[in-house]
């Protein structure tokens, strides 16, 4: 079958697998279903349905095979409700073509098929700070979506969230410890994922994107208290809390064609020095540990 031979292994992985397991790390990884990554090929292959889900399948437990034993979890689906309601086409495939949630429960299936003893994970963006109509449309279809897993018994661990905050938009320290009990109460654990803190005046990844304070005048300090906020909501409901790279040199703000150098979200700076952000979580896990003795 000609899409057997189109699977492409990026080397840079196994040198990464091989790094953690000399260091006794946990390795995370994924996508299995996402829609940023669909090759050519099966976009605009003319494929029918049913050929779709075992081009799936195929890629789906290939990956976890040729990785078995080398990844401890595995984030299956990302963004799967942000896509299945506003998403393009490409962003869509998977779930228009293959019954929406439907596509959702096979592939954590697969993936658990592939290899029983690895963790899996569902990931969804904006979750913590769904303060404008758009994102807590996505939000309101997350969680009936992560009750819909749960009640159909699909193995699904954990829940990873992409804390993309904008100084702009502030999350609620308060909203943020709700919505993170909520998840757990359905019987999820919270896995590490990303955290970043954008202090560009547009927000990169959708300009239209509606701000809920006019203004910001110290960015800094606005910065600061959003890390704190969210370290701390992580920490008084015991959730894995993860951050996106760490410095402002190295980032997905300033990687490939992507240049915002406004956007300065790292906890270091580009001269990989720390910025206040990084002082507040040390003085925040401090005070935490200090608690629990």
């Amino acid at each position: 079958i000609a899409y057997e031979n189109q699977l492409n292994w990026n080397p840079g992985a196994d040198a990464l697998i091989n790094f953690a397991k000399e260091n006794n790390m946990a390795v995370m990884a994924g996508s299995l279903l996402w829609g940023g990554d669909i090759p050519e090929s099966v976009l605009n292959g003319g494929y029918k349905p049913n050929q779709l889900s075992k081009i799936l399948e195929y890629i789906v437990k290939s990956e976890v095979l040729k990785y078995k034993g080398g990844v401890n979890e595995w984030f299956v689906a990302s963004e799967v409700a942000g896509s299945m309601l506003f998403g393009d086409s490409t962003f869509k495939f998977w779930f228009d073509n293959l019954g929406g949630r439907q596509v959702v429960y096979d592939a954590f299936n697969w993936a658990h098929q592939a290899d029983p003893k690895a963790k899996l994970m569902i990931y969804e963006d904006h979750v913590l700070d769904s303060n404008n109509n758009i994102l807590q449309q996505a939000t309101s279809e997350f969680m009936n979506l992560l009750q819909d897993l749960k009640n159909r018994k699909i193995p699904v661990n954990d829940v990873g969230i992409e804390n993309n905050f904008w100084v702009y938009a502030p999350p609620n320290e308060a909203n943020m410890i709700t919505k993170l009990k909520q998840i757990k109460a359905m019987g999820y654990g919270i896995a590490p994922s990303q955290t970043v803190v954008d202090e560009s005046t547009n927000y990169p990844f959708w300009p239209d994107r509606p701000k809920t304070v006019t203004s910001v005048p110290n960015l800094n300090a606005a910065q600061t208290k959003i890390y704190s906020d969210v370290f701390k909501a992580y920490l008084q409901t015991g959730s894995q809390f993860g951050i996106y790279g760490f410095t402002d040199a190295v980032s997905e703000f300033d990687s490939g064609s992507i240049r915002i150098p406004a956007a300065k979200a790292m906890i270091l700076d580009s001269n990989y020095k720390p910025k206040s952000a990084y002082n507040a979580l040390i003085a925040d896990l401090q005070a935490y540990i200090t608690s629990k003795k």
